[in-house]
């Protein structure tokens, strides 16, 4: 908004005005009406997961109610249970699996009941279909595309920095990836996926425009030297991961392996620090005070 006035000294005066539309009842979002899984190992050898987000764009909360599947190959976990409540303009994910048992193309309708007086039942068509190959040199079981960091706006680089493995967090059996990308990423992929893995959990290292750090440096050939898996730092019986940051934000980072939230930090992100150099390179394998 812009005022006028015969103010000598500010004549014209901006005034920013925002706000956020509402509907008048919970309103239910879907960030999909259909998912394709593609092609999934049969049984055990492979898993496919994928994040369904569900936002509540109405001005009274959105109960959850039903989340209603008819095929045994595909599930839904990732919550504690129903109802699931949504607060207005917030949303919630819940976990879709496709675990086929046979070489077969597999549909199914997943049913989402709610509290929406307009839309009380939305649908999400679902797919997927098993296969069973030979294991063969250079087979792809999964492949990831780093996605944008919100956080860094059109300054996008996908290049992964870094890779370790963690052990296995979510109960398959099975350990899980572990990246560090050039756009301030720090990923936890589902090492037993097929076709494209599930993101466990994400550790941003963008601060802000001034103070934005990846791994190492990516001219330097020990990139990988910047991130480490420790052996459980917190005494929860799983890994952690530490990584050490540079370029505005020069941190080392312990981060917890089970959930992506950080256990302790080192260093400094003030603006002015480019000047101090980087952090290049962590070692969290030994044990230098003795406690274990």
């Amino acid at each position: 908004m812009t005022i006028h006035s015969n103010d000598p000294v500010d004549p014209v005066v901006q005034v920013p005005l925002s706000g956020q539309g509402q509907f008048a009842n919970p309103t239910i979002w879907l960030s999909a009406s259909s998912h394709d899984f593609g092609n999934v190992w049969v049984a055990a050898d492979g898993k496919a997961n994928w994040r369904l987000r569900i936002a509540n764009t109405g001005n009274q909360n959105l109960e959850i109610v039903d989340l209603i599947l008819n095929n045994p190959a595909f599930s839904v976990s990732g919550f504690s249970g129903l109802p699931i409540v949504i607060v207005p303009n917030d949303t919630v994910s819940v976990t879709v699996s496709f675990l086929p048992t046979d070489t077969l193309t597999y549909l199914d309708t997943l049913l989402v009941g709610s509290n929406d007086p307009a839309n009380p039942f939305v649908s999400v068509s679902l797919s997927g279909r098993g296969i069973l190959d030979d294991y063969t040199t250079g087979y792809v079981f999964w492949n990831y595309q780093v996605p944008d960091n919100p956080r860094s706006g059109s300054s996008q680089d996908y290049e992964v920095d870094g890779l370790q493995t963690i052990n296995d967090i979510n109960g398959d059996g099975v350990g899980e990836v572990v990246i560090a990308t050039e756009n301030y990423w720090l990923l936890c992929l589902d090492g037993n996926s097929s076709g494209t893995p599930d993101t466990l959990w994400s550790f941003n290292t963008y601060i802000s425009n001034y103070s934005a750090g990846s791994i190492g440096q990516t001219w330097d050939y020990g990139v990988q030297d910047a991130i480490d898996i420790a052996s459980d730092l917190n005494g929860d019986g799983y890994n952690d991961v530490v990584i050490a940051t540079g370029g505005g934000n020069e941190h080392v980072y312990a981060v917890n392996g089970t959930n992506g939230e950080m256990l302790w930090q080192y260093g400094t992100d003030d603006p002015n620090s480019y000047g101090l150099g980087d952090f290049e390179a962590v070692d969290a394998k030994r044990d230098f005070t003795g406690d274990g």
